[in-house]
Parts: C-alpha cells; structure tokens; sequence
C-alpha cells in the first residue's frame, strides 16, 4: 500500500539543500559545533531556559533560581557532552573526591549543585505556547 505524502502548503523552501559552508576551512571541533549553535541559538536556550525555570518553581521551591547566563550555558552544555564521554555510575561522581574516580574538570567548571539545578530547566521553547 503506498500513502501519499501531505505537502504543506504555507511553508515555501528555496534554498539549495545540503551544507553550504566549506568543511575544510574549518580548524577545530569547536567551529564546527559553532555552525549548529550560533549566538542566536545560546540566546534563544538563556532565555527560554530562564523562562521555563520560572515558570515551574513555585513558591515552595527551597533553593534560589539565579538566572543563567550564555557563557554559564555554554558551560553547562560542555559538562552534559562530556559526560557522554566519559562514564560515571552516576551524576553526582563526576563532582565526586575519591581517588578512583576523582576529576578535576568538572568542579573547576561549574558547582555540582548549579549543574543539577539547570538540568532541571533546559529549554528552547515556551511552554505556554506550544500545542497540547
């Protein structure tokens, strides 16, 4: 049985598909993750981030919601990609003092606690403005 594809009718597409930007010019990891997350991108992740987070804590909530940053996002970002790299039984050991599996890397970039209290809140659109 063969479906027939709905085309949507008010969105108009005329760029030429692919990647339009010279790989090779590109020096480092970084530039190329850049190419995804443009300035414009952090912003819109900052303020929804911020957004969602006051709009879920509620007047109960014990700890104090300090608004993030781009360069704190960025941060936190880097931490929650590394851990993809490197394995820990659990979040909080990656922040832990035991020898074995001790690091120097994630305390000196950001408090476990910060990192956990964004983790809550991550976010690229409004809540309030998305369909049910």
């Amino acid at each position: 049985m063969v479906t027939e594809v709905k085309r949507r009718i008010d969105v108009v597409f005329s760029e030429t598909p692919g990647i339009n930007v010279h790989t090779r010019d590109l020096t480092s990891s970084l530039e190329f993750f850049s190419l995804f997350f443009t300035q414009k991108v952090w912003e819109l992740l900052v303020s929804q981030t911020n957004l969602c987070a006051e709009q879920k804590r509620g007047p109960t909530e014990g700890s104090v919601w300090y608004p993030v940053t781009v360069d704190e996002m960025k941060a936190w970002i880097s931490l929650y990609l590394d851990m993809g790299l490197v394995t820990r039984p659990n979040i909080s050991s990656y922040w832990g003092t035991e020898s074995v599996l001790s690091s120097s890397f994630f305390p000196s970039v950001m408090p476990r606690t910060r990192f956990l209290q964004i983790l809550w809140y991550p976010h690229f659109v409004n809540n309030i403005l998305t369909p049910t």
